[in-house]
């Protein structure tokens, strides 16, 4: 576990993983939480993942020195797109709905 958002209006959370795993976990009963959806969005480390605003997209970003982003359809989540960069992605923010930006390590 290397992230975790949470998107209070929907009771829904996101965990960023180890083996670059990102997890949809169903919070309304918060002493049972449950799996929804599960993807293997990175090959290494997924260190951070956000819902933006409105809860229907988020991204992840990872050591793969790659950034995804998912967005709602029929119900689910799916990939819309994988971004390459030259180095380590190591943090994202939404600027707005549609919109974010992410850090990249120059070393």
């Amino acid at each position: 576990l290397l992230s975790v958002s949470v998107h209070h209006p929907s009771k829904r959370g996101l965990v960023a993983c180890m083996g670059g795993e990102v997890v949809l976990v169903d919070l309304t009963s918060i002493t049972t939480p449950k799996i929804v959806e599960q993807w293997k969005a990175h090959t290494k480390m997924a260190q951070a993942v956000s819902w933006n605003p409105q809860g229907t997209r988020f991204v992840t970003v990872s050591k793969d020195a790659s950034a995804s982003l998912f967005a709602a359809k029929d119900g689910s989540f799916e990939l819309v797109r994988n971004l390459p960069f030259l180095n380590e992605v190591t943090c994202m923010a939404w600027i707005s709905e549609t919109e974010w930006v992410v850090a990249v390590r120059e070393d």
